[in-house]
């Protein structure tokens, strides 16, 4: 619960500090920049969509990757700021792609399950949403694997997508296969599709991986899941 000031952790300690000092002001500043990373529909290998990311151009630190605010902002709660902000900036997006007659190219933007299983987490969606005129289905809403949940949030959450879905999103659960996912999440929870965890592609040329990986895609498919 302490530590001895003079070593080296002194460095991110002051380093944690400053980028919870600066988040809020931050955010003001749009100093939060938006990246894609790209889907590719595995049988045409044409690119259908894209994921919004964040990354932090901070003034004095330089740009900063996810990993280096992502773990802190969720250990504060101050996670669910940036998940709605991320959210706003992937709607701007879409409505300007409308604006070009491009109607085909989704967008997905990641959300903690701390954010997604909160009370009013399915209303301040579909208000942010409404003051956009794209079509519902090219926003999706992905839940990341970030903590453990009480059963009354997993209810919560549990409703919440019920009521995304809908109004028309789409809800794709991510790292499916590591952390706390599990196949309670299928049995549990509405759902349009599930992002793989990376490490079980990583092992898909081992005889275990391969199996595995094939057993979760045709499980997923029989669910009607992308």
């Amino acid at each position: 619960n302490s530590r001895l000031c003079g070593t080296e952790q002194c460095g991110s300690c002051r380093e944690r500090w400053k980028l919870l000092t600066d988040f809020s002001g931050a955010l003001e500043r749009d100093e939060f920049q938006r990246y894609l990373q790209f889907f590719v529909d595995a049988g045409t290998f044409r690119v259908v969509g894209g994921e919004a990311l964040s990354r932090w151009y901070h003034p004095q630190l330089g740009l900063l990757n996810p990993g280096r605010y992502i773990p802190l902002l969720e250990e504060t709660g101050q996670i669910k700021q940036l998940d709605f902000y991320v959210m706003e900036k992937a709607c701007e997006f879409l409505e300007e792609l409308g604006r070009h007659q491009i109607q085909d190219f989704f967008l997905s933007c990641n959300f903690a399950r701390g954010t997604f299983c909160a009370p009013d987490f399915a209303r301040r969606c579909m208000e942010t949403i409404q003051r956009f005129t794209f079509p519902r289905k090219l926003l999706i809403l992905e839940v990341t694997e970030s903590q453990r949940m009480e059963p009354y949030e997993m209810e919560q959450m549990r409703q919440n997508i019920q009521e995304l879905r809908e109004s028309g999103m789409r809800v794709i659960f991510d790292d499916f296969g590591a952390g706390f996912s599990s196949f309670y999440d299928l049995q549990t929870y509405p759902m349009d599709g599930l992002k793989l965890d990376k490490e079980l592609v990583d092992n898909m040329e081992t005889e275990r991986g391969k199996l595995i990986l094939q057993t979760l895609v045709e499980i997923g498919h029989r669910m009607g899941l992308t």
